[in-house]
């Protein structure tokens, strides 16, 4: 039988980490999205500073914050954001790998009225999913979820795949697999967007909360992008690369380990290659 730590995931870490993230971020968060009072509140809030401020990229201090439902939305609307301004999202198709709780999602149904789709290997953010935005997720790795065959149904069936800081947790022994499948999901003309660490090499990073596990965070040379791009199916829409702190606390020293981009890929009709008269 095959050994992925995907299947680690899917039995263990994926509820550890939303565990974690509920403690750490939003201990409250699925009693704030049930108050239809709060939830309305904060998104009046979000609108006016919208209106009135440039957010964009801005360090933001939130005093009182609660349960930091506020700062979390601002992250998810930079997403859409991002999304909107070099994709028109109007009645799409959005499969979502790895989708957590379905926020991104429930945004793009409601405000573009995208028919969405998820695969989520947590059991706990998967009933967060349905209890409060109302989504049925595929509670699964994807490897084993109903997207992965390669059967005639699931043919370019999607117009944006979203991989939010997914492909560098999957095993290396099913990645190309992965890469091939996102592909024969994805219609000609459609996107797919890569929220990915880009290291200027190859580095595997070992998971910090099971130290005794062989569990990696495989950050490959310049983002898995480069799979997509190599095979010249695949151009670039935007590409925007930024840093992060994520991982000081940690104290994991290495200057390639925060280094990431957002990327929207558009799958072209035809190979892109510069074709060699003879």
């Amino acid at each position: 039988m095959l050994n992925i730590q995907d299947f680690f995931y899917r039995k263990k870490e994926s509820d550890l980490y939303f565990d974690r993230w509920k403690k750490n971020n939003i201990s409250e968060y699925q009693k704030i999205l049930n108050d239809k009072k709060i939830r309305t509140e904060k998104k009046y809030i979000l609108s006016f500073l919208k209106k009135n401020i440039n957010l964009k990229n801005k360090k933001v201090l939130e005093i009182g914050c609660f349960t930091g439902d506020l700062l979390y939305f601002l992250k998810k609307k930079y997403i859409l954001s991002f999304l909107k301004k070099n994709i028109n999202l109007k009645n799409k198709k959005v499969l979502e790998i790895g989708c957590f709780t379905g926020d991104l999602l429930y945004f793009l149904k409601k405000k573009y009225n995208c028919k969405v789709n998820g695969v989520e290997s947590s059991r706990k953010a998967c009933n967060i999913a349905k209890k409060v935005f109302n989504l049925n997720i595929n509670n699964n790795i994807f490897f084993n979820s109903c997207y992965f065959k390669k059967e005639k149904k699931n043919f370019a069936k999607f117009d944006l795949i979203i991989c939010d800081d997914v492909l560098s947790w999957m095993d290396r022994e099913i990645i190309l697999q992965v890469i091939s499948s996102i592909d024969w999901l994805c219609k000609k003309k459609g996107f797919i967007f890569l929220r990915d660490f880009t290291p200027s090499k190859n580095i595997a990073v070992k998971n910090h909360h099971h130290k005794d596990e062989k569990i990696f965070n495989y950050k490959i040379k310049d983002g898995h992008k480069t799979f997509f791009l190599n095979s010249g199916k695949y151009s670039i829409v935007k590409n925007v690369k930024f840093t992060t702190e994520r991982f000081k606390k940690k104290k994991i020293n290495h200057r390639e380990i925060n280094k990431w981009s957002d990327t929207i890929l558009k799958k072209l009709s035809n190979f892109n290659y510069k074709i060699l008269k003879i």
